[in-house]
């Protein structure tokens, strides 16, 4: 579980721009993906509003909806 928390935080810094790195949604997406596809809840809802958005990566619905039902089915109230 310590590296998918890792791959969240990595992706978060990257999402927000804060730390000391730079903003960069891109990178934020691909962190926040690995970190999801290993059940972790924030990852899974924060990808899931980036594909909604279409930022960072190509917007897909269809994509959206699976990470908010996978973020909701672990208890994520706003998904």
């Amino acid at each position: 579980q310590g590296v998918a928390e890792a791959q969240d935080n990595v992706g978060i810094v990257h999402l927000e721009g804060s730390g000391g790195v730079a903003y960069d949604v891109t990178i934020a997406v691909r962190y926040l993906r690995l970190a999801a596809e290993q059940g972790i809840q924030r990852a899974q809802y924060l990808l899931a509003t980036l594909y909604e958005c279409g930022k960072g990566t190509k917007r897909d619905i269809a994509e959206a909806v699976r990470w908010y039902r996978a973020a909701a089915e672990q208890g994520n109230s706003p998904a």
